[in-house]
């Protein structure tokens, strides 16, 4: 869980750069809900976060959520306007590419080195040719 924390600290660093605002700040503004919403649904979707786990976070971070029920409108707020936010919208998949390919080289350079079977390594290379990588 350590490994996923240290990425959801850089993915909130690039949401605070990217959308000038501090995620953790106590404010309603537009802004600061916004970026809240594209951390809660990275969170949700892609480090497998439960609604009462984001909201600890939340409240360890400096932002005060009472109830999950308050995570839960963020994530759905996020679908309501990822289709007329474009600039949202952009960094949010934005991040999710690097995320998940940063994941997949990591997972498959792990399963690599875990190879035995000196044929599924030789097919594997093969493969890999094929695909030029």
């Amino acid at each position: 869980m350590k490994e996923y924390y240290n990425k959801i600290n850089e993915v909130i660093v690039r949401l605070n750069k990217e959308l000038e605002v501090d995620i953790f700040k106590n404010s309603k503004e537009r802004k600061y809900v916004d970026a809240r919403s594209v951390l809660v649904k990275i969170m949700r979707d892609d480090f497998f976060y439960t609604w009462v786990g984001i909201q600890k976070f939340m409240n360890e971070n400096g932002c005060k959520v009472k109830q999950h029920g308050t995570i839960m409108h963020l994530y759905k707020r996020f679908e309501s306007f990822k289709y007329s936010d474009k600039r949202l919208r952009t960094l949010y998949y934005t991040i999710m590419n690097e995320v998940i390919s940063q994941r997949l080289t990591e997972e498959l350079i792990n399963r690599i080195r875990h190879i035995e079977d000196p044929d599924k390594f030789f097919a594997l290379e093969k493969a890999l040719d094929k695909l030029q990588i």
